[in-house]
């Protein structure tokens, strides 16, 4: 019987992933572009996310695409930006419960060569 409600209420829950739009380099941080021979990509990527939340219908705020790239680079102590970055838009929504709206941005971080690698989570 739970197993049953549970699934239907995974049918009536709209959600949905939107790719908006893949990036070379994104940054939020000033670098010279110049200076680009003396940073390499590390191996792992990360991911930063911004959101808001839907209560009832009225949104409790607006996420920020900034917010989310900043969060991203700052997973890694002395990352300068990001290589290779995926931006997505996702949510969902349980009618006149609660829903979320939010950007998640993927990508491998930049830093200088020769710096400390980061510890694993």
């Amino acid at each position: 019987m739970n197993l049953t409600l549970i699934a239907l209420l995974l049918l009536v829950i709209p959600s949905c992933t939107s790719r908006v739009m893949d990036m070379t380099i994104i940054s939020t941080k000033s670098f010279e572009l110049v200076d680009m021979a003396n940073y390499e990509k590390l191996p792992d990527r990360v991911e930063g996310e911004d959101l808001s939340h839907i209560i009832i219908f009225i949104p409790m705020g607006v996420p920020f695409i900034k917010e989310a790239i900043d969060k991203a680079i700052e997973e890694t102590p002395g990352c300068i930006g990001l290589a290779d970055a995926v931006l997505y838009l996702k949510w969902f929504y349980i009618p006149f419960i609660y829903g979320q709206f939010r950007y998640v941005l993927e990508g491998t971080p930049i830093v200088k060569k020769g710096s400390p690698s980061p510890k694993k989570k």
